[in-house]
């Protein structure tokens, strides 16, 4: 008794039967019933989805007794001869091992003479971009312009390989990979059509490791039947391919989220004991982050088996953000990628995990809101300086140079400063909020203080009589509260001129900083700050950014006020921090290029060996 594998067994013998590519289903269809046939055609895809089977069932189509039709009666002599692969008109070629030109000449050699026995010659060219240069050129012309009982069949799984004078002598049609639903509902109609029991949540992984192609599911269900003695489970079949139980995966998250290093280690090296592969370890947690970050978006995205199963999904996704769940996925990609570079497999396993949980931005037990709130308090403008009020009555006559003015944070650029040269003076500017006072001093005679006197004396009396009105008492005491309690005026604390150093001041974290640095100053309007970004800059500008930044200014300025963010498609040069220190760096790059070509020691050498200066090799050292 032989056995035949369900892939040869089960092969679809008419397009009803074909599953999973629709869209080429319904050309063929189509151009069979309307009589639109086109003379080649190319069918593309990966490895099991069915091109030579599509490509059989239309040559069955095209040699029917009963007639052209995109239904075969698949009882007739012609179409059992199809299905056997006995047809003598269906000639089948075998690219990969007749590549010599020679070979392509011998096959095209009897295309002029009319087929046998069916109504046209089908000459079905598999795995075709394994033909040489040669090969190709001979078949151009009958590819071109074939007889009129004469069809192509392509079928390849790299078309680029394909010339483009080829493909374009051709009607091509790509098969996509099949779904794991579409995989595991064909596998279950097979099994229960043999007589073979089986768990969905087998089939399920056993669809999911044929990642895309039928023949390979079908295989591996040949080798589960073999292996489970005829009772396919979940179980069984999880040991056959080393697929890790979500139970594990869902254990491994609960332990991430804790995220407590002694928690991870202590958990990896239980499941040593299990001698579970870390590759497919990880590739099931990069699984798990994903369906993790979908049902943070939208439970709807993700299909479940059971309500008990997403039940546990959902408790592991509400004690992880999304952050986190991003931050997770791409240390596990990139742990993936480098685990062959390991020493020890379980190595890598045990230093992605411990990555994941070490670093993480703020670690310490303080909540990440208070934090920053606390750090950015300590960074203040100086209060408004009071004026004291005089006891003396007497007064003086001074002059001020320079009005008392509200003190700034100063910018600290990045860039090096220039020091003075030998021979220069180096004067020391007054500190901002200072004001230098000189007092004028010069004798005065008798006569002239005498007079000064009289004066005085007289306007005492007008004095006196306007501060005992009601309107000058007014005016003193809310001065005087002014005094006392100073107002908080938006407009002076953030301008044009200090948006940048307050930008530079700011205390924030590198990711939430690279956004900062892009934001201009805009207005300032009724205690109200509006600040401005590029389009391009948008979905890096979260609603989470947005809320740090404006907590780092309420707590820089100590005050409450509202602060607005709008796009606009383009800046000026310079308008924010990351242009400043750009132009501050072509300025330093000029300079120092103007130095060097003004030497005249240098200049004398460059003469001499008839060289010149590369401007992109000079480099300012800003230490």
């Amino acid at each position: 008794m032989t056995n035949q594998v369900l892939a040869r067994k089960w092969r679809p013998r008419n397009f009803h039967e074909v599953v999973g590519q629709s869209h080429v289903v319904r050309a063929l269809v189509n151009g069979l019933d309307n009589d639109r046939l086109h003379h080649a055609f190319l069918f593309t895809g990966t490895r099991g989805v069915g091109k030579t089977t599509i490509a059989r069932i239309l040559a069955k189509s095209l040699n029917c007794e009963t007639g052209v039709s995109s239904t075969p009666c698949g009882k007739c002599s012609i179409c059992l001869e199809v299905d056997s692969g006995r047809f003598v008109d269906l000639i089948e070629v075998d690219a990969a091992s007749r590549t010599k030109v020679e070979d392509t000449r011998e096959i095209l050699d009897n295309v002029q003479y009319a087929p046998t026995r069916g109504r046209y010659k089908v000459y079905l060219i598999d795995e075709v971009h394994m033909l040489s240069n040669s090969s190709f050129n001979a078949l151009l012309k009958t590819l071109e312009e074939p007889p009129a009982h004469v069809k192509f069949l392509l079928a390849t799984t790299d078309p680029q390989k394909l010339p483009v004078t080829v493909l374009s002598r051709c009607l091509r049609f790509h098969l996509k990979k099949l779904s794991v639903e579409d995989i595991a509902t064909q596998i279950a109609k097979l099994l229960t059509a043999e007589n073979i029991e089986f768990e969905d949540a087998a089939l399920k992984m056993i669809a999911k490791a044929g990642q895309g192609s039928m023949r390979d599911a079908l295989s591996l269900t040949d080798q589960a039947i073999v292996f489970s003695g005829s009772n396919v489970n979940a179980e069984q079949v999880s040991e056959m391919l080393g697929v890790i139980d979500d139970q594990y995966i869902q254990k491994l998250l609960s332990v991430l989220v804790s995220f407590s290093p002694q928690a991870v280690l202590a958990y990896t090296q239980s499941l040593s004991s299990l001698s579970l592969d870390p590759a497919s370890l990880l590739d099931a947690l990069i699984t798990g982050l994903h369906q993790l970050s979908l049902l943070k978006i939208d439970p709807s995205f993700v299909n479940f088996d059971d309500a008990h199963e997403q039940e546990q999904w959902l408790q592991i996704a509400e004690l992880i953000t999304q952050q986190d769940i991003q931050l997770f996925y791409q240390i596990a990609l990139h742990g993936r990628r480098d685990l062959p570079l390991n020493p020890e497999p379980e190595l890598g396993l045990e230093m992605t995990l411990l990555r994941m949980i070490l670093m993480r931005p703020f670690q310490g037990e303080t909540p990440r809101g208070e934090t920053l709130q606390n750090a950015a308090n300590k960074f203040v403008l100086p209060p408004v300086p009071t004026p004291e009020k005089k006891s003396n009555p007497e007064s003086k006559l001074v002059k001020t140079t320079q009005d008392p003015v509200l003190a700034t944070p100063v910018l600290e650029s990045k860039l090096k400063t220039e020091e003075p040269k030998l021979g220069e003076t180096k004067f020391e500017e007054p500190k901002l909020g200072e004001a230098r006072i000189e007092i004028i001093t010069a004798p005065i005679s008798n006569q002239v203080a005498d007079q000064l006197a009289d004066q005085v004396s007289d306007s005492f009396s007008v004095i006196s009589e306007i501060d005992n009105s009601e309107t000058f008492q007014n005016i003193n005491k809310n001065i005087a509260e002014d005094i006392e309690n100073p107002k908080f005026v938006l407009e002076n604390a953030i301008k044009q001129d200090n948006w940048l150093s307050i930008v530079a001041a700011l205390l924030l974290e590198p990711k939430d900083r690279s956004i900062a640095d892009y934001l201009v100053f805009d207005s300032v309007l009724e205690q109200k700050l509006y600040l401005t970004i590029e389009e391009k800059y948008e979905p890096m500008l979260t609603t989470q950014v947005q809320e740090i930044i404006k907590a780092a200014l309420l707590g820089y300025l100590n005050e409450d006020f509202f602060v607005e963010i709008k796009t606009i498609s383009s800046v000026e040069s310079g308008a924010h921090l990351v242009g400043y220190y750009a132009l501050e760096a072509q300025k330093q790059q000029s300079d120092l290029l103007n130095e060097f070509k003004e030497d005249t020691l240098l200049g004398h050498i460059l003469d001499k060996l008839d060289g010149h200066i590369i401007d992109s090799s000079l480099l300012v050292n800003n230490k």
